[in-house]
C-alpha cells in the first residue's frame, strides 16, 4: 500500500512541481456605506493561528494570521486593525525589483508596522514607500479600510514599486502579477470566477462573500486553510477553517483585544477536526519529502 501510494506521488511530481503551493484569493466590496473582505487562505501548511494585540499608545490594537512552521514562522500572513485597515499578501511569480540607493530596509516585520501605525490605504502606501521591500518582488499586497478604499501593491515591468487603485465596487486579487501577468499565473480561474460572481451580484452581505469563497476555494497539497470575512465598519470578522463554509466563528475585534495579547490556533476555535484535514495532512507527509528531494536534484544539475 504505501509504495503504491509513493509510487504514485512520484508520478505526480512534474505536476507537483509546477504547481503553486501558495495560493490565495481576496476581494473586497462595497455599497458606499458597508465594507467586506474576503479571503481564503491556501496553503501548504495548517498550523494557522491569530495574535491579538491591544493598542498600545499610539499603535492601533490588530489581529494578525501567521503560520507556525514553513519558511517564515510567524510572519504576519494578514490582518486588521481597529482604524478598520485591513491587508493580506498573495504569492506571484517572481519578479525583479529595484529600490532607490540608499532606502532603508524595515528592521522587523513592515506589514506589522503598517496595521499599528496605519488606519487608511493612502497612508500604508505612504508607508511602504518609505522602505525597501526585497519580498515584494514574489508577491502583492491587497489593502482596504473601512472608508471604502481599496488598492494592491506590487512591482510593476518597470522595476519599480506600484498601485494598482480600486476603480469599481469591488476589488479582486490572485496570484499573477497585474502589471505583467505573462510571469505566470494568468489566466487566472479564480480571479475570472470572483471577478464575474461580484459584477453579477455585488451585494455586500457575508452571505455572498461566503458564496463566492466557496466557489473560489483550492483542495490539494495547498487546500484552503482558512478564510475570512472581515466587516471593517464594525471590527468583526467571520472565520471558517478548512474550506468548510457551513460553519463559522464569529470574532469581535474589540472583545478580543480587552483579554490583552493572546494567541489562538485556528484549529482550536472549531468543534472538530474535518477529515479532509487528517486525509491532506497524511497525503502531505508522503509527499513534501518526495517534493524537497526532487528540488534538491534539480539544485544540483
Amino acid at each position: 500500500m504505501y509504495f503504491t501510494l509513493r509510487l504514485i506521488c512520484l508520478l505526480l511530481l512534474s505536476l507537483l512541481s509546477a504547481a503553486p503551493l501558495s495560493a490565495c484569493s481576496i476581494f473586497m466590496t462595497t455599497d458606499g456605506k458597508a465594507v467586506l473582505v474576503g479571503n481564503n487562505e491556501d496553503y501548504i501548511l495548517s498550523d494557522a493561528r491569530i495574535t491579538f494585540t491591544p493598542e498600545n499608545g499610539s499603535k492601533y490594537g490588530t489581529l494578525i494570521f501567521s503560520f507556525d512552521a514553513g519558511s517564515l514562522p510567524g510572519f504576519p500572513q494578514g490582518g486588521m486593525n481597529t482604524a478598520g485597515l485591513f491587508y493580506d499578501i498573495t504569492a506571484t511569480p517572481a519578479s525583479e525589483v529595484v529600490f532607490a540607493p540608499g532606502q532603508p530596509i524595515y528592521e522587523g516585520y513592515l506589514p506589522q508596522k503598517m496595521l499599528e501605525d496605519c488606519a487608511t490605504v493612502e497612508e500604508a502606501w505612504a508607508l511602504l514607500q518609505k522602505y525597501a521591500m526585497p519580498g515584494i518582488g514574489q508577491g502583492h499586497i491587497f489593502l482596504t479600510d473601512k472608508g471604502g478604499n481599496a488598492a494592491i501593491v506590487g512591482v510593476a515591468k518597470d522595476k519599480q514599486l506600484h498601485i494598482t487603485r480600486k476603480t469599481e465596487k469591488f476589488l479582486v486579487l490572485t496570484n499573477f502579477n497585474l502589471d505583467n501577468p505573462a510571469l505566470g499565473g494568468y489566466p487566472c480561474y479564480r480571479h475570472a470566477l470572483a471577478t464575474e460572481l461580484l459584477q453579477k451580484n455585488p451585494a455586500t452581505t457575508v452571505d455572498n462573500c461566503r458564496a463566492l469563497l466557496s466557489a473560489v476555494h483550492v483542495e490539494g497539497l495547498a487546500a484552503t486553510i482558512y478564510s475570512n470575512i472581515c466587516d471593517l465598519n464594525n471590527g468583526e470578522m467571520y472565520l471558517y477553517y478548512f474550506h468548510n463554509f457551513e460553519i463559522a466563528v464569529k470574532i469581535n475585534l474589540a472583545e478580543e483585544l480587552s483579554k490583552g495579547q493572546h494567541s489562538v490556533t485556528i484549529s482550536s476555535l472549531f468543534p472538530y477536526r474535518p477529515f479532509s484535514v487528517i486525509v491532506t495532512d497524511e497525503t502531505r507527509k508522503l509527499v513534501i519529502p518526495l517534493l524537497e528531494q526532487h528540488y534538491q536534484q534539480q539544485q544540483q544539475k
